[in-house]
């Protein structure tokens, strides 16, 4: 499998692996600036079924206390990912999707 991302912005970074227990494939974007958009290309992937996760906060520095509100609480939902997809990964940001084997 082979993923390539496009429009990239300085202050966005990604990584994609392979869960070698479960061969999932887990991609990680990382947006420590404003909302970004992106687009994925993951040559040799059908179009699957994953889970995503986001953490965000209303700025990179944001941090739970005992006893306070949340400020940063993930948020997870199901996905078809198409072989090629855009997505805009939320300011200041941590998205990771799973996309399962089977």
């Amino acid at each position: 499998l082979e993923a390539n991302v496009s429009g990239l912005p300085a202050h966005v970074a990604v990584s994609t692996v392979r869960d070698s227990a479960t061969g999932d494939l887990i991609i990680k974007v990382v947006n420590g600036g404003a909302a970004a958009p992106v687009t994925f290309n993951l040559e040799g992937l059908r179009a699957y079924a994953a889970t995503k996760t986001v953490f965000s906060g209303d700025n990179a520095d944001a941090v739970n206390e005992d006893g306070k509100p949340a400020a940063v609480q993930p948020v997870t939902t199901s996905e078809t990912l198409a072989p090629s997809f855009p997505y805009t990964a939320p300011a200041n940001s941590l998205t990771v999707f799973r996309v399962s084997a089977k």
